[in-house]
């Protein structure tokens, strides 16, 4: 990896915030045969990451990691919505590898990370599959809305997810930039108001919680960052 490249260093910066954040939700979690799985794979990883010949076997393990947490995640939304949403984050492990291979793959998958993790917020939003109550509730207290505002804000933002989502997949070239600058901006707004949700009105403990889901929101920008680098840089090779 070479130290000085910003897109692996951006990735850099999402991985350590991917680990950071699931270290802490793990932990926080109930004791489980599971639990000890992951925080075992973490610990793992983090050694194989600083063993050149094992960095690759690190990410794998990063990312059977999350996948491993999402998939016994308690969900309130389809399983398939909830993978689906959660698609940036356990990838992005994988365009981090494909990226130090320097492979075209790692854009191809990172187009698809962020179309499935908009498309499927978009589908939750916009009310086609039921919005959960924490949506509306965040967008009422964070802009002051009454619950029929909130509903009309949250029908329009997942439109424009669900449109934006579709435009990295089957289009290209400057509405494609387009398309990416909205998931960076709207991916780093709705990272933010997990943490301004329950800042000013909840115990230390829940604020700490709270916080942690930005964090691990911070990837649903920043991998749309790296893309839109890509795209100047022209990274990658054919695979």
């Amino acid at each position: 990896m070479q130290q000085k490249n910003p897109i692996h260093l951006l990735l850099l910066t999402i991985l350590a915030c991917l680990i950071t954040s699931y270290f802490i939700k793990i932990v926080i979690l109930p004791d489980s045969f599971f639990k000890v799985i992951q925080l075992c794979l973490i610990f793992f990883s983090i050694i194989f990451f600083f063993v050149n010949k094992l960095k690759e076997t690190a990410l794998i393990l990063f990312s059977i990691t999350m996948l491993m947490f999402e998939c016994n995640a308690t969900i309130k939304v389809p399983f398939i919505i909830h993978l689906s949403e959660a698609a940036i984050k356990i990838l992005s492990p994988i365009i981090f590898l494909l990226s130090l291979r320097k492979s075209a793959l790692a854009e191809i998958i990172s187009k698809i990370s962020i179309s499935l993790t908009f498309t499927a917020h978009g589908l939750l939003a916009a009310n086609i599959i039921t919005t959960p109550e924490n949506f509306y509730l965040m967008t009422q207290k964070i802009l002051g809305f009454t619950q029929f505002q909130a509903s009309m804000f949250l029908q329009i933002v997942g439109f424009i997810d669900i449109f934006a989502g579709i435009l990295l997949l089957f289009f290209k070239g400057r509405i494609v930039k387009i398309a990416l600058y909205y998931c960076v901006v709207w991916g780093f707004i709705t990272a933010l108001a997990r943490t301004c949700y329950v800042y000013d009105s909840l115990l230390p403990k829940i604020s700490i919680t709270f916080l942690t889901e930005t964090i691990v929101r911070f990837p649903n920008s920043f991998i749309p960052l790296v893309l839109l680098l890509l795209s100047k840089k022209h990274e990658f090779k054919k695979a």
